[in-house]
């Protein structure tokens, strides 16, 4: 609340939850929003309430995709995740990777199997490849951190980007 103000229906998911555990630094925190009004107004006090907080040293303006609106903040990236709304329970099982799907909403409700993100297994979740060359670049990633990558996952991967290539060529 400190750097967003209030952040109504929005949760923290993914990747910095599993950092959170394993006691290493996010990279990022993403926040997620139950729906676009909720996701409009936060980015909205972020860019208009803490003009002066932005104008800081190592405060950086935001930046904007179609997928999230991301702002440095006392060298602290907070991304906004337009992409995809709705509750937790149900976006959440849309994360390509096992390790990835934990959250926790500000009223400290969550979901996080720490048992299994202390393993570093990097393991897919079926059908939730949505942009498997993205994927397959975040795979190097966590190979570079210490991630176990299984055979499966590499091989779900390739399939799903094997796919592409039939959808590109037609063949």
């Amino acid at each position: 609340e400190e750097f967003t103000g209030p952040l109504n229906n929005s949760y923290i998911a993914g990747g910095a939850i599993a950092s959170l555990v394993l006691d290493e630094e996010p990279k990022d925190y993403d926040i997620w929003f139950e729906n676009p009004e909720d996701y409009f107004n936060a980015v909205n006090s972020l860019s208009n309430n803490f003009r002066k907080l932005l104008e800081l040293p190592d405060h950086a303006p935001s930046t904007t995709s179609k997928y999230a609106t991301t702002f440095k903040i006392r060298g602290i990236y907070i991304q906004l995740v337009q992409s995809r709304m709705g509750v937790p329970e149900v976006v959440v099982p849309t994360f390509d990777f096992k390790h990835t799907q934990s959250w926790m909403k500000r009223d400290g409700t969550m979901s996080v199997d720490e048992e299994f993100i202390k393993r570093k297994q990097l393991v897919s979740v079926p059908g939730n490849f949505t942009h498997p060359v993205n994927t397959m670049q975040r795979v190097n990633k966590f190979a570079r951190r210490g991630y176990d990558i299984p055979f499966e996952t590499t091989k779900a991967l390739m399939m799903e980007i094997t796919k592409l290539d039939h959808i590109v060529t037609g063949k």
